[in-house]
Formats: C-alpha cells, structure tokens, sequence
C-alpha cells in the first residue's frame, strides 16, 4: 500500500474529523487553450466552505436546473451540463452556442440559477466538445464529499474570463507544470486531487494527444482513501497499487 503524505493544506478542510458523509454529484471543466496548452485555474475565496485560498479548475455540484437541462438524456449529459453553467457563473467564459453576451447569460444565472433552462439548447451544443477526464470522489473523514466528474474541453486562444468574487478571486492560464513547480515553492495552494490530475496533464506534449487519449478509454474512478496514523495524514489510491 503506497502512501502519500499529504498537509492540511493538500486537504478540504476538517479532513480526517467527519463521520459519513454522503458524497455530493458535481462536475469540474478543464479548459485547454493553446500549445503547449494551457488550463484555466480559479483561486477559491478564503471565506469557501470548500477548499479555502486553494487553486482548483471550475466547477461545483449538480442542481436541479441541470437535471432538467439534460432531459432524457440522463445523468451523463447533466454533469456536462453542469460543468458548462458553472464555468459561466464562476468565470464569465460561455462554451454554448449562440450570440448572447456572456456577461448578461451570468448575471442572469447569479439572480437565479432555474434560468439555466432558458439557455439549455445554446449549452447543450456544447457538450460534443466535452470529453471526460477522470471521476474523483472525496475520501471518507472529510465534512463535505463530492462525487466530481472531470471534464475536458478546447478553447480558442483569445478565450479569458473574470472571476465571480464569491467562489473564486483570481484566475490564471497556466501549464500544468509550472502550476505543479509553484505548488512546490509555495506560490500556489493545491489539494490532492489537483495535484494528481495536473501530473496527469503535464504528461502529455499537447492537447490533442490528451484528448484524444481521454476520448479512446473509459473514464478512470480516483477513490482515494484518508489514512490518519498518529496524527500524520497520507493519501492511498487503491487504484495504484
């Protein structure tokens, strides 16, 4: 059994403290611009219930404006339609068809999230672009589980964004390999998961090769497992050994 010291910062916060907790659904969209490519990472709010000050890719938990979005499509496409609603709401950045101003679309979705049906047919026609990544679902001990799916998807090289103020403050296009290099010097707060997942990305030389590899397997399940031995805390990934 490999395993991985891990800080509390590498944590949600109260890891190793909870009971059972039922992991929530929620979907994460890995932007890929450029080559060598580059993601987008959003700096979460130090007030976050979730992972305060970290770097982390957009995303969040599923509601029930997905659901209805996907239709009878099912739960495949409400997690891609999730994926692409929180990537407006905390980033401002619209993936979906269409010519409505992005700004507009997001304020809309602040003053009321059920407005997301309104924009399903413009959202839904993006879900080809999307491919699946990996599924990561929180360890036990944590206060607050979530089930996530990780998605990919390319953009233009012109595509920015601004940060919402309330989920996330900063944003930043960066290769995976400088983000993991100023984890290491300290410049960068980085949980985990992240951290395994931007090692994954910087192994590959361009984007196309990583979504092309993505789109050819099925989607690996990470489910890590929180070890707490003499109050030192470590990371085991059953599917590793």
């Amino acid at each position: 059994m490999t395993k991985n010291p891990v800080t509390d910062a590498m944590l949600p916060k109260g890891a190793g403290s909870a009971g059972d907790v039922v992991p929530v659904p929620a979907a994460s969209l890995i932007l890929l611009r450029g080559e060598p490519f580059k993601v987008l990472m959003m700096r979460r709010h130090e007030s976050s219930s979730f992972v305060p000050g970290a770097w982390v890719f957009p995303g969040g938990a599923l509601d029930a404006a997905d659901r209805t979005a996907a239709g009878d499509d099912g739960e495949d496409a409400a997690y891609a339609l999730c994926a692409v609603r929180e990537l407006l709401e905390e980033t401002g950045i619209w993936i979906g068809s269409g010519d409505a101003d992005p700004v507009e679309l997001r304020r809309a979705l602040v003053d009321d999230a059920s407005r997301f049906h309104e924009m399903a047919a413009g959202a839904r026609a993006a879900l080809g672009r999307l491919v699946p990544f990996e599924r990561w679902i929180t360890p036990a001990g944590v206060p607050k589980r979530y089930d996530t799916l990780f998605l990919l998807a390319k953009v233009d090289e012109g595509t920015s964004g601004t940060p919402d103020e309330r989920e996330g403050v900063e944003l930043a296009w960066i290769r995976p390999a400088d983000a993991l290099a100023r984890n290491r010097d300290g410049s960068m707060q980085l949980v985990f998961a992240t951290i395994r997942i931007l090692r994954t990305l910087a192994s590959f030389e361009s984007a196309a090769s990583l979504v092309a590899s993505c789109a050819s397997r099925a989607t690996p399940v990470r489910r890590p497992v929180l070890v707490v031995e003499e109050g030192r805390k470590s990371i085991v990934l059953p599917e590793d050994e």
